[in-house]
């Protein structure tokens, strides 16, 4: 019956077609089934342009969301994204766009900015003529964040050919089995096209935006999913491992709320799915006024633009140079000159009124809170310990859930590595140190910051690029003696540790990442373990430091938020000793320490351990 049903109402392909039988009907073509593998090729868009494509998505995983602007029409990303390495971030050269000699820049592929100092990828939908100022003010869709917005050709910028190569990182979808309130005549005839009204976006809105993380689930789909520009997914967001329906929590606040909208449970294909229309017009609006400087033309701080000389057009011709740097890139940096004596900016560091207006708790008898840093140093002067800013509610967050306050440190500091790798990423920001002047400096005891390139083979899941504090020098081999063979000691002042690494992947630091102090700091613990409960007899013995660093590393707790009384260690805290671990800036001393919620300071446990596996070292 079942078998019979499904033949009457035209579902035979089902059975017959999805076997591989072609289609009588259409001689000679293969039907398409229910997933289709036809490999993407890069193909024209008119004239000028290559097309972009759409991600395929045919699988379940996880993702965030960007926008809501319609129970149809919901804008992702995956969390892998890879939208920071598709944007110019300033200083970048830009070209400017040219509008074509007939006007027609719909479907344009361009540069467009998100802020005054990022350039996304985008693509012209609308555009509008400026009748005072000439060009036009286009509506584009920035293919990396499912938005829209009105900017003035003036501020576009030509798409270098390689990011045509890279599907939109934003995807957009459909809630799956959603239909809103129809009205039927006598005869099951809807009387007019259902819509979704703006009450119903809000709430929408306001259910997605109460929870964090969510995952798409795929739906069988006849639909050629190449062509298709909004897929049907299932949403479900998490939450105490709850797995919440999207679509079902919508449908039912809606009905609460007297809107019908129905949650068809028993439809099963994708292709059933069907999209329905606002019933407002949710189209950015065109305010000329209101529109920033910026958005009008390219701004100030990305450089000026080298004109034509007289009707003869050049390669120069509209491409936007940085004032920032020239070659041979002594403007790099127009905020800093480079001399003998300051071969580089410095970093701020530590001192006690930072400490008092930013890390020291008043709470905790002006405490400071920080993290243990896990580093492979192997003394006690080679500590690396992470301040937390006393802003944080440490009150609730140490005691109970003290990794969110982990977390968003760590989070903060994510955060600034993502902004050196979208400057140094760049080929023009990365200017070499100099070999002699280097080298001299560090001979010197002069102080040096720079940024080191991480190995590509190393951990770069937190940047690619890393403030260093440059600390020693030595040749590798001293039969050739060129800059290939020089290798510098660097501290990582956001990371903690420190290492040998080449001169050649060191680079010039900036002025504006020298504003903020280093995530890290250099402690030394030997304060911790009070000389007189040492033995005299053991006092300097070869063993004692490394059973105390031994020791120190397992008894203090990495992912525990501690509390300590840090101070700046007075006449080195601003002097460089090449080669000695206490000759270094930004130096402290730790005389105290303890985990919140302990009955005994870290300090006294410490000694008692120390004795212990030194007597047992010494049997």
């Amino acid at each position: 019956m079942l078998v019979e049903a499904a033949v009457q109402n035209g579902a035979t392909f089902l059975t017959e077609r999805s076997r591989g039988h072609r289609d009588q009907s259409r001689p000679g073509r293969v039907p398409r089934l229910l997933v289709t593998k036809k490999t993407r090729e890069m193909a024209r868009n008119g004239p000028r342009f290559r097309k972009i494509h759409r991600m395929q998505i045919q699988h379940t995983g996880g993702c965030r969301i960007i926008a809501v602007d319609s129970p149809n029409l919901i804008w992702a990303k995956f969390h892998n994204d890879i939208t920071s390495q598709l944007q110019y971030k300033c200083p970048h050269l830009l070209l400017r766009y040219k509008i074509p000699e007939d006007d027609k820049m719909f479907a344009d592929y361009v540069m467009a900015p998100t802020d005054e100092e990022t350039y996304a990828r985008a693509r012209i939908i609308k555009f509008h003529p400026d009748e005072k100022n000439g060009g036009f003010f286009c509506l584009v869709v920035f293919l990396d964040y499912g938005t829209c917005d009105w900017v003035h050709s003036d501020a576009l910028a030509e798409m270098d050919n390689v990011l045509f190569y890279n599907p939109w990182q934003a995807f957009a979808f459909s809630l799956f089995g959603l239909i809103p309130g129809e009205e039927f005549d006598q005869n099951g005839v809807p009387r007019k096209l259902a819509t979704w009204t703006e009450e119903q976006l809000e709430i929408l809105r306001s259910i997605i935006g109460s929870f964090e993380k969510f995952s798409i689930e795929s739906v069988i789909t006849l639909k050629d999913r190449v062509k298709e520009e909004v897929y049907p997914f299932k949403l479900y967001a998490f939450e105490d491992s709850r797995k919440i329906d999207i679509a079902h929590v919508f449908a039912m606040q809606c009905r609460r709320a007297g809107y019908a909208v129905e949650y068809d449970q028993k439809m099963v294909l994708g292709s059933d799915n069907r999209l329905f229309p606002l019933n407002f017009d949710d189209e950015p609006m065109l305010d000329e006024k209101s529109l920033p400087l910026w958005k009008r033309q390219i701004s100030s701080i990305w450089g000026f633009t080298v004109p034509g000389s007289g009707n003869r057009k050049t390669l120069d011709e509209g491409t936007v140079r940085q004032h920032e740097y020239v070659a041979p890139l002594p403007a790099f940096d127009s905020k800093f000159k480079l001399t003998t004596t300051r071969p580089t900016p410095l970093i701020r560091l530590y001192d006690e009124e930072l400490l008092n207006k930013t890390y020291r708790n008043p709470r905790y008898d002006g405490l400071t809170a920080f993290l243990m840093m896990s580093t492979n140093e192997e003394s006690l002067e080679e500590f690396f310990v992470m301040p937390i800013t006393s802003k944080s509610s440490l009150q609730s967050v140490i005691e109970e859930i003290g990794t969110r306050t982990a977390y968003n440190a760590i989070a903060e500091l994510d955060k600034f590595s993502t902004s050196l790798d979208a400057f140094y990423i760049e080929q023009s920001c990365r200017v070499p140190l100099d070999p002699k002047i280097t080298a001299n400096a560090i001979i010197d005891g002069v102080v040096q910051y720079g940024i080191h390139e991480v190995s590509q083979n190393m951990d770069l899941s937190h940047g690619r690029f890393r403030r260093v504090m440059l600390c020693d020098l030595k040749l590798i081999s001293e039969e050739h003696c060129d800059i290939h063979s020089w290798v510098v000691k660097v501290v990582f002042v956001d990371f903690g540790g420190s290492d040998w690494v080449p001169l050649n992947s060191l680079y010039q630091i900036h002025t504006k990442h020298t504003l903020r102090e280093p995530f890290c700091v250099q402690v030394c613990a030997s304060n911790l373990v009070p000389g007189r409960v040492i033995p005299s007899s053991l006092r300097g013995h070869s063993k004692l430091n490394e059973i105390l660093v031994k020791v120190l590393r397992e008894i203090v707790p990495t992912t525990r938020i501690l509390l300590g009384n840090l101070q700046v260690k007075k006449g080195s805290h601003t002097q460089m000793v090449r080669g000695s671990v206490t000759g270094r800036p930004n130096l402290m001393t730790l005389t105290h320490m303890e985990v919140k919620g302990k009955s005994e300071a870290l300090e006294k446990t410490l000694v008692e351990h120390c004795m212990k596996a030194f007597l047992a070292e010494m049997d």
